[in-house]
């Protein structure tokens, strides 16, 4: 064996020390099912999309109550002025 093929052999055992999935089923860190983790992220992205459409209804909520409040107060005041202002 030429001192290349040695200091691979070595490395290799190295790296294969370090992984922290390996064969031996005593050591091996539990991992659940790829199934179980892709429905966990399915629930998680269903779970975003619904807060982002009830961030998005809430913001045009408020953006209509304000719309509403300033007619109102440009209706008091008598005022013809639109929200845009010529230069």
């Amino acid at each position: 064996m030429n001192i290349v093929a040695v200091k691979w052999a070595k490395n290799q055992k190295r790296f294969d020390e370090t992984l922290p999935y390996s064969d031996d089923h005593v050591t091996a860190v539990p991992r659940p099912p790829l199934r179980v983790m892709q429905e966990q992220r399915a629930r998680e992205a269903a779970k975003a999309v619904e807060e982002y459409a009830a961030s998005g209804r809430a913001t045009e909520a408020k953006t209509e109550r304000l719309r509403a409040l300033r007619l109102a107060r440009e209706a008091a005041n008598g005022s013809s002025k639109t929200s845009k202002t010529s230069r």
